[in-house]
This record gives structure tokens, sequence and C-alpha cells, in this order.
């Protein structure tokens, strides 16, 4: 859902009324689980791979900032271990 093309310029309401707010909430589930669930990531080097390889490519796209946080989350969460 969070990669989800919108080809003509007709649909500029539809990126305004669906497409921000899907990926807002898909980046604050991704959140809730890094800091709250970190604990999935520990043992599961493949996990974390597909996490980054999420965040550093496709949400930094269209939402750098946020790809940021959940990368740094990321980082210090497992720096914890």
């Amino acid at each position: 859902r969070f990669v989800c093309p919108i080809e003509d310029e007709s649909s500029l309401e539809l990126r305004r009324s669906i497409q921000k707010p899907v990926r807002l909430r898909v980046f604050a589930v991704l959140k809730v689980w890094v800091t709250g669930y970190s604990y999935d990531f520990e043992d599961d080097a493949d996990l974390v791979a597909r996490f980054e390889s999420f965040c550093n490519n496709e949400m930094s796209i269209v939402m750098s900032s946020g790809s940021r946080q959940l990368t740094t989350l990321l980082e210090k969460a497992l720096s914890r271990e």
C-alpha cells in the first residue's frame, strides 16, 4: 500500500486524500514495531535487511525524514541487545 503509483495529474486529489494518509499510517505502524517490538529484529538478519531496504529505497523517495528516523530507531534498538 505504501508504493501505489498514481499515474495521471487529475489524481492529485486522490494522492492527497488517500495516498498521504496511508503512508503516514504505515510509518506510524513501523515506528511502533521498531520501538515496542524490537526483539523481532534481534535474531533475524533477513528482516533487518528487508526493513532497511524498504526505508532506504521506497520510503526515502517520499518520506526522507521518516525513513531516516526509522533507520535510526532500528540502529538504537539493535545496539541495546
